[in-house]
């Protein structure tokens, strides 16, 4: 199990780009505070991080625009609705048949109960963090990648090589996910209605941003792989 200082080492090793450790380390404090993230002491008795706790972070050191905006930028993704997907068939990459698929995963062609099963009505959170749980527990299996090098990558189990992208987009929040591997691609967004346009995330600002500058940030297998392997207590 890993402590909070160890996945915030992690998540800013991983990620990068001028995103340093004690940065991450004061959004997961910030997130504790709030009763968001797992509590604990110090030491031997210090929290010991869920897929939850390090789905949480993720999103907030991703998308966060200041180090006072954890909490707030916490809930504006994590309850952002699944809506309809779209899903693309492959063979030796080309294209055979692109379909829409309901909100829920459709994974037809790779089964992961943990993420099947959410159902038509998730949200991002719920989305992340069984992400997570089903790589730490080995039901979704990521190609490797070394301590010192996230980009090289190499698969030492028989199976399909699986990739992951997920996009953040800031100010206005939304998200996108992609599943493949050679043979399909599925992609759902992630947004503020309901897919049934039955529900509106609450939790949204109410303030609309008037600024014009977008940014959106990827993070893709590499990450969830390092973060799982350190949730499973596996040195990489």
């Amino acid at each position: 199990m890993a402590t909070p200082g160890q996945l915030a080492n992690t998540l800013a090793r991983v990620l990068g780009l001028g995103l340093s450790e004690p940065t991450v380390a004061v959004h997961s404090r910030n997130l504790a505070a709030a009763g968001i993230r797992t509590t604990g002491g110090r030491g031997r008795s210090a929290a010991k991080m869920t897929a939850a706790d390090a789905a949480a972070l993720l999103i907030t050191a991703v998308a966060s625009p200041s180090l006072r905006d954890s909490v707030e930028t916490f809930k504006n993704y994590s309850g952002l609705f699944t809506q309809v997907g779209r899903l693309e068939i492959r063979h030796k990459n080309e294209v055979l048949e692109t379909m829409t698929v309901s909100p829920a995963w459709d994974l037809r062609f790779l089964p992961v109960p943990s993420i099947t099963r959410l159902g038509s009505d998730h949200t991002f959170i719920d989305f992340l963090t069984a992400l997570i749980a089903a790589t730490v527990a080995g039901e979704l299996r990521l190609a490797r990648h070394k301590d010192h090098d996230v980009h090289s990558t190499y698969q030492d189990f028989a199976g399909p090589s699986i990739h992951l992208k997920v996009t953040l987009e800031v100010p206005f929040e939304s998200a996108e996910v992609s599943i493949s591997t050679d043979n399909f691609e599925e992609t759902h967004v992630y947004w503020m209605i309901s897919a049934d346009k039955k529900t509106i995330h609450t939790l949204r600002p109410t303030k609309i941003p008037k600024t014009d500058l977008r940014a959106k940030y990827t993070f893709t297998d590499r990450t969830i792989y390092a973060v799982s392997k350190l949730l499973g207590g596996v040195k990489i």
